[in-house]
């Protein structure tokens, strides 16, 4: 249900994890959104998908870790929230999704991870799987 593009995700975390402080400060929260088209994974329609987070960046050294604290709403009238983890250690990137939204009657969720080799440019697994819990 909710395609997160690889392309997204990945450069708004590496932007504000290149932006965080270093060293003992508070953490940054950061507002950023994207609405892209995807597919209802509950009825197979052709929707749009705006998700909308709240972004915690915290850096010490070469290591980063980013909490994205995520609002779903599509245009099918489904609304939920998750949450995304993407640590960043030298070289290594790993994300968590764990995303649940319902229009109701209907559950979907999408969870997943994705390692990329920052080194080597290329995404290393991307294992994702959108499901219609409950139709």
């Amino acid at each position: 249900m909710l395609k997160l593009t690889t392309t997204m995700i990945t450069t708004l975390a590496l932007i504000f994890a290149l932006a965080a402080p270093a060293g003992a400060e508070k953490p940054p929260k950061v507002q950023a959104s994207a609405t892209f088209p995807d597919v209802n994974a509950c009825t197979g329609e052709d929707e749009l998908i705006t998700l909308s987070w709240t972004i915690t960046v915290h850096e010490n050294r070469r290591n980063s870790v980013a909490t994205f604290k995520t609002v779903v709403e599509t245009t099918s009238g489904f609304y939920g929230t998750g949450t995304e983890t993407q640590v960043i250690t030298g070289e290594k990137q790993l994300n968590t999704f764990n995303i649940r939204i319902t229009n109701g009657e209907q559950v979907a969720t999408v969870k997943g991870h994705r390692r990329i080799d920052l080194a080597a440019g290329e995404i290393v697994t991307n294992n994702f799987r959108s499901t219609c819990v409950r139709a």
